[in-house]
């Protein structure tokens, strides 16, 4: 997994000169972003990555962490509808893993694998 130390000197360099890169030459398509179950440490990293990103990227992305579940519920519930959100993220669809499509997919992959 991800550690706090990963994200020192050129790591935070990359991440300032990938956000100016995009902004410039990417036209904007992201919807919203929820970056969920975070550990207690993001938060001081998000401190300076946030500065960086452009204004209207930011303003679409929402971290939640593992205690917030509530907020996180909320937040998604204004994108997606409580029915096609699995009971895991406290919505009422089928559970993750169990569409047919997803059950589809598990079956092609062992038989190709």
């Amino acid at each position: 997994g991800i550690q706090p130390w990963d994200f020192a000197g050129e790591v935070i360099d990359f991440v300032r000169k990938a956000s100016a890169i995009t902004s410039d030459h990417y036209p904007e398509r992201l919807e919203a972003m929820y970056l969920v179950n975070v550990p207690s440490w993001f938060g001081a990293i998000w401190k300076v990555v946030k500065p960086m990103m452009d204004d209207n990227t930011r303003s679409k992305l929402f971290v939640f962490s593992k205690r917030d579940k509530k907020g996180f519920l909320k937040a998604l519930g204004t994108k997606v509808p409580q029915q096609n959100i699995p009971p895991e993220y406290g919505g009422e669809s089928m559970p993750l893993g169990q569409s047919p499509e997803e059950e589809l997919f598990a079956s092609l992959m062992a038989r190709n694998n």
